[in-house]
């Protein structure tokens, strides 16, 4: 797996979903190695959403699997408009990236960053899906809703109860 932060950034010269493919190509360039990008996806408030999707949908048509790994959208400002616009980017993001592999993308991995913030930095100030534990943020419902909404199921089986007394659910897998 190749993984580098920044991967669907464009800005003025750099093209880092090129940048990223030619590395791709060198390292295969004698004996396929590599057969996966990773793309680690700290996005902050301005991220382009369709930036983002069409890097992975570029890496895709060129044969690699997909890792998406570190995603986050962190708060510049502790206001409402902030965190709504980071809610409306995790839903949006996780929708098009469930679309892609709804429709066969070859994506293995969504991993969030951190779902519970554990630095010294406040909570309210980071990145993370959860405040504490058990205190979801507004992020982390739109993240099962857009999951809901695109694979047209609920994203965890209903909890069940074990017979030791423990509250269990089972994660759904999108390839079986």
């Amino acid at each position: 797996v190749l993984n580098g932060y920044g991967t669907y950034y464009v800005s003025g010269p750099t093209n880092m979903p090129d940048t990223v493919l030619a590395i791709a190509d060198y390292i295969n360039s004698d004996t396929k190695a590599l057969d996966a990008i990773g793309m680690e996806s700290w996005m902050p408030s301005e991220t382009s959403v369709a930036a983002y999707i069409n890097t992975m949908k570029k890496f895709l048509r060129a044969g690699y699997e997909i890792q998406v790994t570190e995603m986050d959208v962190p708060l510049t400002e502790l206001t409402d408009q902030q965190r709504a616009n980071q809610t409306k980017i995790y839903g949006e993001v996780l929708k098009g990236i469930l679309e892609l592999k709804r429709n066969g993308a070859n994506i293995s991995v969504i991993a969030f960053h951190a779902g519970i913030d554990v630095s010294p930095i406040p909570p309210e100030e980071s990145a993370v899906i959860f405040l504490h534990f058990g205190r979801p943020r507004d992020c982390y419902y739109s993240i099962l809703q857009s999951y809901a909404e695109t694979i047209n199921e609920p994203p965890y089986s209903a909890p069940q109860i074990s017979s030791s007394g423990d509250l269990t659910y089972t994660i759904r897998d999108l390839d079986h």
